[in-house]
Formats: C-alpha cells, structure tokens, sequence
C-alpha cells in the first residue's frame, strides 16, 4: 500500500542519517601544512575506526542480506504455468542485473575503506606508496559505488518491457498536452485578432504585420 511504501522510505532514510552521523561528528577542520588553507577531514581515532568498519558491515551485508531475501521472496512468487515462464525469466534477469550491479558499485568500495581503517587501526601495516595507491583506489572507489544510485533506472529501461512502455506513454502524454497548449495559445491569438474590443492602434499593427509576412 501507500502507507507502507512512504513508511519503507522514511525508515531508509533515517537509517542513512543515522549510518551518516558518526562521520559527521568526527570530522574537524585541519589547517594544510605548508598551504595557505584548511581541510575538512576525519579524525584520526581509533574509535572513529571502529564505527566506520561497523558502518562499512551495515553499508554492504545489510542491505545486501534484504534484497536477496526479497528477491528470494519475489522469485517464489513469480513460480507458475509454463506459459508466464518468459516473463518470470525476464524478471531474474533483472533482479540479477541489480543486485550484480550494487555488489559491483559497492564492493571495491567496501573493501578498500576496509583495508583504509585497519591500517589506520594499526592492525594492518603498510607502507607509505601502498597507502598513497590506496587513496586514489578510495577515490575512484567511491565515485563507482555512488554511481549506483543511477544503474537501477538504466536497468529497468534495458531489460523491462513494462518501464519502456510506460517511459513511452508519459512521453506521449507530454507531447499531447504541449501540443494541447500550443493549440490554445494559437486559438487566443486568432480570437484576439478578430475582437472588436481591440484597439485600432493594435489591429492596424497586426494588418501590417501580416502584409509584411505576406506571399
């Protein structure tokens, strides 16, 4: 129902705030050594560690852990006839291509901050060009996992017939009532024209206009 999907995405977003507050509690602004500036950067805590490699096991098993078990739930369901047996295929295929691409956005993501902060812990040495490579890594790292955020539309327009077809319909529609109102407009224009309520000054203007466009 409608109540349950506005009470799903507040419990999601809320849940995103509060994965989120650690990150903003701990994070100061730091002068630049050498370099007239400063920077906004996390403290180097063991105890911020901690809860970003806690945050990093929410981030990734959680929501993989519920939508594999919806899938699974959802797979289940689509069983039936022979008949609806392409369309239940159409379907995993789709639940494969989202899942395949949040484990692909997220999981190198994951895995370096992983290794990040347990370095950071001191749990895991490595040496100072191995860290320098592991930073560029987060860097792009990070730009991969937030581009998931945009794959599940481009899934859906790919491999769903009925998204394609109802994209098509909300385009036509839009055409139409573009249309609609480009009709309308013209339609006032030409009623205007004819009003005996015009001023001379204004229909002679018109007049001459059209002779100008004339053939």
């Amino acid at each position: 129902t409608r109540r349950c999907a506005l009470a799903a995405c507040g419990a999601v977003w809320a849940t995103a705030l509060a994965a989120g507050l650690p990150s903003l509690a701990f994070r100061r602004l730091r002068p630049l050594p050498g370099v007239h500036g400063s920077q906004c950067a996390e403290e180097p805590s063991d105890a911020f560690q901690g809860l970003s490699l806690l945050s990093l096991l929410l981030t990734l098993a959680l929501p993989l852990a519920v939508t594999v078990v919806c899938y699974c739930l959802v797979s289940r369901r689509l069983r039936g006839p022979e008949h609806l047996s392409r369309a239940r295929n159409r379907s995993l295929r789709i639940i494969f291509a989202v899942e395949g691409a949040f484990v692909g956005s997220w999981l190198p993501f994951c895995a370096l901050r992983a290794v990040f902060h347990l370095a950071s812990l001191r749990a895991l040495p490595l040496p100072c060009r191995l860290l320098l490579a592991l930073r560029w890594g987060l860097s792009v790292a990070t730009c991969l996992a937030f581009v998931n955020s945009c794959a599940n539309p481009l899934i859906y327009l790919l491999l769903d017939r009925s998204f394609r077809a109802q994209l098509r319909r909300r385009g036509a529609c839009w055409r139409s009532a573009r249309a609609a109102r480009g009709g309308s407009s013209a339609s006032s224009l030409s009623q205007d024209y004819g009003s005996p309520f015009r001023s001379p000054a204004r229909r002679a203007q018109t007049t001459n206009a059209s002779s100008a466009v004339g053939p």
